[in-house]
């Protein structure tokens, strides 16, 4: 795949990416009334108001699609340095990089991600970093550029995994909850055809999901970060 295909590669997937968490933020920013009735014409009270939106809120954070369930938990955790001002390897150091920056590893703070991956598919699984797209509470997007030790891990039929990893952040950024989206490609050569297709921006999320379903689907999760 040469500059240009690569890079229309990454835009449309990141359309695809970023057209599945305007959907999902949209379809959870919808609130019910402060007040319903029941069948006798009664208010329900608002602690059976509050206790449905309790249940709803832990069934956001794992979702099953196809015999493959997705279940995501989120926390804080600091940031140890690795490097010198200059960029060179030092245990404990007092910076670490941020892409191609070298920045105080103090300002910083991390996002770390941890998916319980249950596979009761008839085949191996392959989770990868690239497909996930994740932004805040008030819609700050995360950097596509996941870091973390584990970049890719495999799922065998019917057996549990774990997949983990982590999103850099400032140490002012507001976190307090994350919605992530997971691109599950289920037919990789065809993937990479459809992606290579430009129509495929102009249909909308319904169309593209009816026509390529055996090709790939989205998970969207919610999760609350735990301090």
């Amino acid at each position: 795949m040469n500059k240009m295909e690569n890079k229309t590669y990454k835009k449309i997937l990141f359309l695809i990416l970023s057209i599945m968490t305007f959907t999902f933020l949209t379809a959870c920013s919808s609130k019910p009334g402060v007040e319903s009735k029941t069948t006798s014409g009664k208010p329900t009270k608002i602690k059976e108001i509050d206790s449905k939106k309790e249940e709803v809120k832990k069934e956001l954070n794992t979702q099953t699609i196809d015999g493959l369930t997705l279940t995501v938990a989120s926390k804080i955790e600091a940031i140890k340095g690795d490097r010198t001002k200059d960029d060179v390897g030092k245990e404990n150091g007092e910076y670490i990089a941020d892409g191609s920056d070298v920045v105080k590893a103090i300002d910083y703070k991390k996002i770390a991600i941890s998916v319980n991956v249950k596979n009761n598919t008839d085949r191996t699984i392959p989770m990868s970093a690239f497909y996930w797209g994740a932004e805040l509470q008030d819609g700050y997007k995360l950097n596509q550029t996941i870091t973390g030790n584990q970049k890719d891990s495999q799922i065998q039929s019917k057996t549990n995994g774990k997949y983990e990893f982590y999103y850099t952040v400032k140490k002012d950024i507001k976190a307090d909850k994350i919605n992530l989206t997971y691109l599950w490609v289920k037919n990789e050569e065809e993937f990479k055809k459809i992606m290579a297709d430009p129509n495929l921006s102009k249909m909308s999320e319904k169309e593209a999901k009816e026509k390529y379903k055996n090709v790939y689907t989205g998970f969207k999760l919610v999760a609350d970060i735990q301090k």
